[in-house]
């Protein structure tokens, strides 16, 4: 054990006196999306098939997603009075559905979107993508609210009006690894017994995927997949 220990801190020291990184930095991103990429596949085959489930699927398309929103819907009864969280709002597609699924008039919905963009290049998604000029989705009912800006900061000036107490349905379309790491960790000391977490790009490797691996790495929590669709790029999950 002490010579293993030796020889790891050995070539450690001589990685960073010769300045190695020079040799290893242009393969970087291909070796940690390698890396993530066997990850995913083999949280894959623990865990599938999930018990809404449609891998392996020769044909993905997108708009499938709802789908895995109409199962959650039904499984999980919420038309109940809840409060929906959306981070990546964009146009507002996904927004628009679960508003005009749950008519509970004690509900409420909450969309958190910079409203000009990614704040950092998304695998092919360049910055300026998703921008809507600052402009919300139109959505005339009450019980709504967007709150723009990144959302570290949208996320501070609202997290205390927010009544947790109601069953919360948070819904991840922030494409990031930053972005979503940041809300999970966030929101932790609020997720509660039969939450709903939904994950709109769980199956990117180095960004949804690797956060939710990360948080659940760092943080003790309790939960079940409850389903997937599109080859799981899409995830549901409740909270125990």
């Amino acid at each position: 054990m002490l010579i293993k220990l030796y020889f790891i801190r050995k070539i450690k020291a001589l990685f960073l006196k010769f300045n190695l990184h020079i040799l290893f930095n242009p393969f970087f991103s291909f070796f940690i999306n390698l890396a993530y990429l066997s990850r995913l596949s083999k949280w894959r085959k623990e865990n599938g098939p999930l018990p809404y489930d449609d891998f392996y699927n020769s044909k993905v398309h997108y708009e499938e997603r709802f789908k895995l929103h109409q199962h959650l819907f039904d499984k999980e009864k919420l038309d109940q009075e809840i409060v929906f969280l959306e981070f990546g709002v964009a146009d507002g597609i996904s927004f628009k559905w679960w508003v005009s699924k749950n008519n509970n008039p004690n509900s409420r919905f909450i969309g958190f979107d910079t409203f000009t963009g990614l704040p950092e290049d998304f695998g092919v998604m360049k910055k300026p993508d998703y921008d809507t000029k600052g402009i919300f989705p139109d959505v005339n009912d009450s019980r709504c609210e967007f709150v723009p800006g990144l959302f570290q900061d949208s996320l501070e000036k609202v997290i205390d009006k927010i009544d947790f107490s109601k069953r919360l349905v948070l819904h991840m379309d922030a494409d990031l690894y930053s972005s979503t790491l940041f809300v999970l960790t966030r929101l932790y000391n609020k997720f509660k017994k039969g939450d709903i977490i939904i994950f709109d790009e769980f199956g990117v490797p180095t960004h949804e995927f690797r956060a939710f691996m990360d948080f659940t790495s760092s943080y003790y929590l309790k939960f079940e997949y409850l389903g997937a669709i599109n080859n799981y790029l899409q995830v549901g999950i409740k909270i125990l």
